[in-house]
């Protein structure tokens, strides 16, 4: 029964790329209807598959809806009021492009951090008149691997207290392991995605702000995400009470959405009916963000439903009991990850498989423990597809396909993995 709900899932995938590249059904629509199948075909109860779907939904909006918008109002108002020349973007682009992904790695959400930077990064794109898909695959597949190898990220913390590994060699690990798959991830993105160059945006208005507009109101929010990473961590080395709870605080969706839209207003100086009308700026950037959020939500709901199947679980169990040493902890977690959608608990549900394995595997020790965290954190950040969020905001910021996506997003990401696997070994042969 496993197996054939696994194969259902990527039957589901399949799905849901026809009905969404070739049949041009809206995403939301698609998401939904290859759920629907998935759940009815593996013969649950139509109440089941109903309320795991506005579970997750709920939970999906609730974690990163609000980023989600507040990344869309940053964008319009970056495009609309002609802060980015075309000529200052052509220029400077290829100089800036891996600055937020480097910083925003070790953000408490890759999700949420995907959330504001894509978006802009895309408007950016499009002012200077160059195709968005290659910049944001590579500022995704960069930003995903620091997020899952690199601490603070709450993966790698996670897996640090569970294993009872120490961080200074997970770090040492952690950092060799992280630039490979950046490497990797850059050059797919340079290599394979698309280079279609698109006539510039001519911008509404006259700018009255300079790039300082541009820049802060991307990057205060990342800043806010990482502390709160660090806030989250247990040792508490920020401090508890208030000011732990002050850093928690400063990284949630609301806490973004309002210093979001603070900065960029008074960084452009424009509180005008033009920009702050419901039928202005802000109105038709909630709105465009309506149509990513559904899908979100219903992405969301799917990964729910596989969750409350138990089939991550079980076949990452059969996974943990190959004896293939530092591989095993990344491909249960690669499977884990694969099968329900989270990094963050497909790094803590194989964590928590491994350590009892530790010694058969070889890595009952200062040096294995810490190849054992990073290895999980390459597993658990690669293979984001339609049950992750993450794939719908790269997809809807590159402009790309549900199938080029795919390609691009996740088969980068698995490419990544690999070169992770490669330099994990190499690592494990020569400490030995």
């Amino acid at each position: 029964m496993l197996w054939f709900q696994a194969a259902l899932l990527a039957l589901a995938v399949v799905a849901l790329v026809l009905l969404g590249d070739r049949l041009k059904l809206a995403a939301f629509l698609a998401m939904l209807a290859a759920t629907f199948g998935y759940g009815l075909l593996s013969w649950m109860s139509l109440d089941y598959v109903l309320s795991s779907i506005a579970m997750g939904f709920a939970q999906a909006l609730d974690s990163v809806g609000l980023v989600i918008v507040a990344g869309a109002i940053v964008a319009a108002v970056i495009e609309r009021s002609g802060i980015v020349g075309p000529a200052h973007a052509r220029r400077a682009l290829p100089r800036w492009l891996a600055v937020p992904a480097l910083i925003a790695g070790p953000a408490a959400s890759a999700t949420s951090a995907l959330a504001r930077i894509v978006p802009v990064l895309a408007a950016w794109r499009r002012a200077a008149g160059l195709a968005g898909g290659p910049a944001v695959i590579a500022v995704a597949l960069l930003l995903v691997a620091g997020h899952g190898v690199l601490l603070p990220a709450p993966g790698p913390v996670a897996a640090v207290a569970i294993l009872g590994a120490e961080v200074r060699p997970v770090l040492s690990i952690g950092v060799p392991v992280a630039i490979a798959m950046g490497l990797v991830g850059w050059m797919v993105a340079a290599h394979v995605a698309p280079a279609s160059v698109s006539p510039p945006v001519a911008p509404a208005t006259r700018p009255r702000a300079g790039r300082l507009a541009l820049v802060l109101p991307l990057l205060v929010p990342v800043i806010f995400l990482i502390l709160q990473s660090v806030a989250q961590i247990p040792s508490e080395p920020l401090g508890r009470g208030p000011t732990r709870e002050l850093m928690i605080g400063m990284g949630r969706g609301a806490f973004i959405l309002l210093v979001s839209v603070v900065l960029v207003l008074l960084l452009t100086r424009r509180w005008d009916s033009e920009a702050l009308s419901e039928r202005g700026w802000m109105g038709d950037a909630a709105a465009s963000a309506a149509g990513l959020l559904l899908v979100v939500g219903a992405a969301g709901g799917f990964a729910k439903l596989l969750q409350n199947t138990g089939m991550p679980e079980l076949l990452g169990e059969s996974a943990s009991t190959l004896g293939w040493g530092v591989l095993v902890p990344l491909l249960v977690a690669l499977v884990v990850k694969t099968l329900q959608g989270s990094s963050l608990v497909a790094a803590i549900t194989a964590a928590g498989m491994i350590e009892p394995l530790l010694s058969g595997l070889g890595l009952d020790g200062t040096t294995g423990r810490a190849l054992a965290v990073v290895a999980i954190g390459a597993g658990a950040s690669a293979a984001s597809h339609v049950n992750d969020a993450t794939f719908w905001i790269v997809g809807r910021a590159s402009g790309l396909s549900h199938g080029r996506t795919l390609l691009l997003y996740s088969g980068g990401g698995l490419l990544q993995c690999a070169a992770a696997a490669i330099v994990l070994l190499a690592i494990s042969r020569v400490v030995r």
